[in-house]
């Protein structure tokens, strides 16, 4: 009976470790690589962070310090006398699985600043809101938005991205490859995203269920994604991927995108569009200043 339980003791253990690891994304540094990619500098007011359930740690600001970029962390209980208009940038890191009871306290926090937060990003504020998966009762429910965002945050351990809108700049230099098989890519199913949102990019074993998306409301700027790339950022993606860097590179992009100075705010426009107004213009400037010369005129 004895040897037994010595057997059976390191059977649980290992079952448990081999658990976790699934649950967490990659974490075993001799099976995944860590990109080295770093951003520009950060030209604005310090990011506005809430940060209270990562899993296995705070990894929104570890990504924030990898970066180099200033930022003010505040807690759940802290959130409520923060002045949002110091701020034009709110990160809301990824909510991992490990501390939900922080998790939940975390979003009620945000919810119970809802109109704030309207009236805020209307104004001009940029936030990015990655991977709320740890089981909340109310996931994404503090954005502003018609109809809300949703999401079914049971789903998990998937692993395919397709980019629709590759002009867009939140996948600008990425590819289908570079977002996917990251150990776990997809972090829940995204059912419902507000009228006028760009679904940039898509969860392929979901349906195509929305993945990314950016969404310009009133003056400022929304981002959801439903992968977590600043875990990714400080743990990496599992060895053979294509572009270790893009956890990185999506994360910079994320929070440049959201950061755009309010008065410039404008949407993305494909470059073929682009050419083709400016082409018309063209044409129609020509056309006015010849027409008096006569080339256009009929003949008698």
């Amino acid at each position: 009976m004895r040897k037994a339980l010595l057997l059976l003791v390191p059977m649980l253990v290992l079952s448990f470790l081999m658990i976790r690891s699934v649950a967490a994304d990659v974490t075993n540094p001799t099976h995944s690589v860590v990109g080295t990619w770093l951003p520009p500098p950060w030209t604005g007011r310090p990011i506005l962070l809430l940060d209270d359930a990562g899993e296995p740690g705070p990894e929104g600001k570890q990504a924030l310090d990898i970066f180099g970029y200033p930022y003010v962390q505040v807690t759940a209980a802290g959130f409520a006398s923060v002045n949002l208009n110091d701020y034009d940038v709110m990160f809301v890191a990824w909510l991992g699985y490990g501390h939900p009871a922080a998790a939940q306290a975390e979003v009620d926090a945000l919810y119970a600043r809802k109109a704030d937060i309207d009236a805020w990003i209307s104004n001009g504020g940029g936030i990015v809101v990655n991977a709320e998966d740890a089981w909340v009762t109310n996931p994404y429910s503090f954005l502003p938005g018609t109809p809300s965002f949703a999401t079914d945050n049971t789903i998990h351990n998937l692993n395919g991205v397709h980019i629709v809108l590759s002009w867009h700049y939140l996948v600008s230099g990425l590819t289908d490859a570079d977002l996917s098989n990251w150990g776990n890519s997809v972090h829940g199913k995204l059912t419902s995203v507000p009228s006028g949102a760009d679904v940039v990019a898509v969860a392929t074993e979901l349906g195509d269920s929305p993945q990314i998306v950016g969404l310009c409301y009133g003056r400022g700027r929304i981002v959801v994604c439903d992968s977590d790339p600043e875990y990714h950022t400080i743990y990496g993606v599992p060895l053979g991927h294509p572009n270790p860097d893009a956890p990185r590179i999506l994360l910079y992009h994320e929070l440049s995108w959201a950061m755009r100075i309010p008065e410039s705010v404008i949407p993305e426009v494909p470059l073929g569009t682009v050419i083709s107004a400016v082409a018309m213009i063209f044409g129609l400037v020509a056309y006015v200043g010849i027409r008096p010369l006569g080339i256009f005129r009929r003949r008698h």
